[in-house]
This record gives C-alpha cells, sequence and structure tokens, in this order.
C-alpha cells in the first residue's frame, strides 16, 4: 500500500469519484427499510385448550385388546387442516383465506399431554378469543364426525358379512325340515340330521359373534374430547418497527455501507482511471486523446468528416507521432493489451492522419485471426501477408506484395490474405522485408496486430517497428493488463513510444467494403505522398 494512500486526501478524492455510489447505497437502504421493515402494528392473542379422548374402533370392536393412544402431533394437524379451518371461516363470517388464516393460528400438542393449545392472534382484540374457542369447538366436532363415519362404515360392512349368514342358515333350516321327513322304509338319516345341527350351530355362533361386535360399535360413545374452561383474556402483542426509527438508522447505515463501498471499490477496481494510471503502468507518456465520435463511422472520420472533434484528435495524434519519429520513423505498430478497445479504429484513423500529412502510407492488415481491416476495406479473398509468408520471401516476391497493394483512401492496403485458412505463422524474416522494402519506397508502414497479451504475433511485430502504441480503452483497460503488457513488450525490446486514450464506447466496424463509395472524392483532396 502507497504512502499517500494512506492520506485524508486520498479518500476524499475516492469519495468524490464514487459519490453516486455512496448516494446509491443511502436511497436503496433506504427503500429496503420501507419495503422490507414491518410496520409497527397491534394483535391481540387469546389460547383456547382442549382435552383430547383416545377413541379406539378396534378396542370397541375387540378385535385389539391394547388402548387406544393420542398422538398429539396428529391431532395438531388435524386442528390446522383445510376442513376445519373452512367451517371456522363460514361459522365466524370471516373474509379470509385458510392460508391467511392458517399464519394467525398456532397448534401445539405435548406428548403425552392429550391436550391441544389452539392459539389465534389477530387484530381485532373481542375476536381473539372467541375465534380460538370457535376452532376448538370445529375440531373436536370433526374429530367426533370423522371417527363416526368410521363407525358407520364398520357396521355397514358388519350388515355386509351378517346377511350371507342369514341366508345360509335359512337353507340350512330347510335342509334340516327335509331330513325329518321319514324315507320309504320308514327310517330318518341320522348323520344328516346331526351334520345339518353341527352347521347351524357354528353359523348361529359366528352370527351372533358379529351382531355382538355391531351392537357395540353403534352404542358406543364416540365423543373424543372436550374444551378446558374458557379461552385466555386477549394479550395484547406488539409487532414490528417503528418507521421513523427504521428510517434513521437506514440512512445512518446506507451512508456508511456506501461509504465503505466507495473506498472499496476505489480500492480494487483496477480500470485505467486517468493519464496518470496509463503513464504509471506503460511508463509511457499519453500522445492522444480520442473523444467519444457520435458521427455513424467512427473508422472513416479522420477522412469523411475531417472538422470534427474526432478528426482532429486523430491529426493531433498523427503529429506526435511524426514529431516522435521524425525522417526516421518508417515502421510503427498500434496496439492494445485486450480486445474490443478500438484498436482497429485507431489504427485506419491514424494512417489517414499520417496520408493526409503528405507521408507515403501502407497499412498493413496483420491480425489474421480476426481481420478487420480485410472487412473494412473490402479485402477479403485477395493475396496479402499469409501468402507471402506461404512464398520463399524472395525480393520479387516482396515487390509483387507493395505493388498489388490496392489504394483506398489515398492508402496503400496489404491485406491478411488469410480468407478462411489457418494462418501461417508469422515468418520474421519475411517480416524484415516487408520492412525494408517500406523504407527503401520511403513510405511509413502502419501494423494492425492483434492485441499483444492475446496473440504472439503483436510482440513479434512490436520487436521490430520504430515505434508501439498502444491503445487503452476507457473502462476496458485494467492497470494489470497494462503492466502485464509493458513487462512483454520490454522482454522483446519494443520501443514503446506512447499511449493512446480512447474516451469511446466500442467502435462500430463498417460493412465489408464500405470505403469503397467515398475512396475516390477522399482521394481527390489528399496531397501527393514524397
Amino acid at each position: 500500500m502507497e504512502t499517500d494512500d494512506l492520506e485524508l486526501g486520498y479518500y476524499g478524492l475516492a469519495l468524490k469519484r464514487r459519490w453516486w455510489l455512496v448516494a446509491l447505497a443511502t436511497v436503496l437502504t433506504m427503500l429496503f427499510a420501507v419495503a422490507v421493515v414491518p410496520r409497527q402494528e397491534t394483535t391481540y392473542s387469546s389460547t383456547a385448550t382442549v382435552l383430547i379422548e383416545p377413541v379406539s374402533l378396534d378396542a370397541i370392536e375387540g378385535i385389539d385388546s391394547r388402548s387406544a393412544t393420542v398422538n398429539e402431533t396428529t391431532e395438531a394437524s388435524i386442528a390446522r387442516s383445510a376442513p376445519v379451518i373452512g367451517n371456522v371461516l363460514d361459522a365466524m363470517n370471516l373474509d379470509l383465506s385458510v392460508d391467511e388464516f392458517r399464519k394467525n393460528l398456532t397448534v401445539v400438542g405435548e406428548d403425552g399431554s392429550q391436550l391441544l393449545a389452539i392459539t389465534y392472534e389477530g387484530e381485532v382484540k373481542i375476536e381473539a378469543a372467541g375465534i380460538a374457542e370457535a376452532v376448538g369447538d370445529e375440531y373436536l366436532s370433526f374429530r367426533e364426525g370423522r371417527f363416526t363415519d368410521q363407525r358407520d362404515q364398520r357396521v355397514e360392512a358388519y350388515d355386509a358379512l351378517i346377511q350371507p349368514l342369514d341366508d345360509q342358515l335359512d337353507g340350512l333350516r330347510q335342509d334340516y325340515g327335509v331330513a325329518l321327513v321319514p324315507d320309504a322304509n320308514g327310517l330318518i338319516d341320522q348323520a344328516v340330521l346331526a351334520r345339518i345341527d353341527s352347521e347351524l350351530r357354528q353359523l348361529q355362533a359366528e352370527r351372533v359373534d358379529l351382531v355382538e361386535a355391531k351392537n357395540r360399535l353403534r352404542l358406543a360413545d364416540l365423543d373424543g374430547g372436550e374444551p378446558l374452561g374458557e379461552a385466555t383474556a386477549p394479550e395484547e402483542i406488539q409487532t414490528g418497527i417503528d418507521r421513523l426509527l427504521a428510517l434513521v438508522v437506514a440512512t445512518v447505515m446506507g451512508l456508511l455501507g456506501g461509504v465503505a463501498l466507495a473506498l472499496f471499490v476505489d480500492r480494487f477496481d483496477r480500470r485505467v482511471r486517468d493519464d496518470d494510471d496509463v503513464e504509471h503502468e506503460l511508463e509511457a507518456p499519453v500522445v492522444g486523446n480520442i473523444p467519444r465520435i457520435s458521427e455513424e463511422t467512427p473508422v472513416l472520420v479522420t477522412a469523411v468528416r475531417t472538422e470534427t472533434a474526432g478528426a482532429n484528435a486523430f491529426r493531433r495524434f498523427g503529429t506526435a507521432v511524426l514529431a516522435g519519429g521524425g525522417d526516421n520513423l518508417h515502421s510503427l505498430l498500434i496496439t492494445s493489451a485486450n480486445e474490443k478497445e478500438g484498436r482497429t479504429t485507431a489504427v485506419v484513423n491514424t494512417a489517414l492522419a499520417l496520408r493526409q500529412a503528405g507521408r507515403l502510407v501502407y497499412l498493413v492488415s496483420s491480425d489474421r485471426q480476426n481481420p478487420d481491416i480485410d472487412n473494412v476495406f473490402g479485402l477479403t479473398g485477395l493475396e496479402g501477408l499469409d501468402h507471402f509468408f506461404r512464398s520463399e520471401a524472395t525480393p520479387a516476391d516482396v515487390a509483387r506484395l507493395f505493388d498489388q497493394a490496392p489504394n483506398q483512401l489515398g492508402l496503400r492496403l496489404i491485406a491478411s490474405g488469410t480468407g478462411n485458412r489457418v494462418p501461417q505463422p508469422l515468418s520474421v524474416a519475411g517480416l524484415r522485408a516487408i520492412l525494408a522494402e517500406g523504407e527503401r519506397r520511403g513510405a511509413v508502414m502502419v501494423f494492425d496486430a492483434p492485441p499483444a497479451l492475446a496473440h504472439p504475433d503483436g510482440l513479434s511485430i512490436a520487436s521490430l517497428v520504430d515505434a508501439t502504441y498502444v491503445v487503452v480503452g476507457r473502462g476496458r483497460s485494467r492497470r494489470q493488463d497494462l503492466t502485464e503488457l509493458r513487462m512483454q513488450l520490454r522482454h522483446v525490446n519494443a520501443n514503446v513510444a506512447g499511449a493512446v486514450r480512447n474516451h469511446s464506447s466500442r467502435w462500430k466496424v463498417n460493412r465489408p467494403g464500405s470505403l469503397t463509395a467515398v475512396a475516390s472524392s477522399v482521394d481527390e483532396q489528399l496531397p501527393n505522398a514524397s
């Protein structure tokens, strides 16, 4: 941490830069307090207690001799069920949904106690106790009705079992009467009579057992419980937070949080914020500041909008480039640390500015991964660098590369020549031959290369050209990227002559070949190159 960062002036400057964060945090915190913190309200709570009587139809029938038990947790869930609450809402004529009512209702049953504590919390004091008691009464009624329905179903099941027995008994009695009639010899078959009598006795015993079980069910007391006295007197409950107090606390917290957030963001925001950041990280001067360009064709602004602020900025940058290199400047590279920082537009407009200053300019589309220069000038499909790197790089090959370069907007254009193929590895020897030929012709070679941190071609070109300039995009470049770029360029002994601050948002590249229409009219205004 630097010593200057500890001074109060630093914090004041940081808050001045990030004042909107403090304001935003304060407003958001206040809105959050208004929206989320519940306002202070008064409610009334009353509790009704219900005794639950254990009921077991199996024990009543004699099927299970074990005594009945009560599951208080299950019974509490039944007391909060939709059927019970729905009946209470209808009986009390309450304009609430089941879910809304359930939010105000609490039912607690302690294991083994056979007691349910039914608590209702509402806004009207005189209603709280009545509603709690109504829930208890409706629960007990529902419980008794549930057991009654089960009993009736079992009684019907017994009737369904008894009726076939009655039919069988009637048949056996008829058979017994027939067996009592003597046969032709005047004899009665005692064995048949004994068998029929035995079956009759067995069926009659079964019928008696079924009828007794049925009668026990019909006469059973299914009262499932009873209320234990009246509900408790309503107790006043204060909920929520005072709205004014909440706003005061939220404002203070918002201010403190906003200040902390502003200082934190300023400390760890590694984006480049001003020229000092650029010069510190690159250890090179800022020689150009490109303002926000509002024209529809920013890539052409130096050629077709010559009196605009953007065109003048590029011409000033071109003058600085020529002043820095003088007559010994024959080649320069314009690169960036990352993509989308306005590198292509800076290359085109710088080349145009140098051409307008009277220099012969060859614009080289050396970003063979993303050849935007080809797209802008309609060079796709033409032979260029990639073809040259695939050749033997003889003097005739170099001369042909230069002689075939088309002329648009006064610029001689060397295409990437990549097309749809995988680019040929960059040939340092071939690049040296190109630079030598450009110098022999008295031209300035302006190279557009991929970001130096993303592809080695940028570093290779930077190591050979006379000067390298770095485009730094507003809001895109990070300080650590510029530091890394400086180290990489220093490693290849590149001459970093300066930086260009781009204050525009991302520039759009024109449609392929869109410059052809304006090339001829602009060419007539350009001075002759030496």
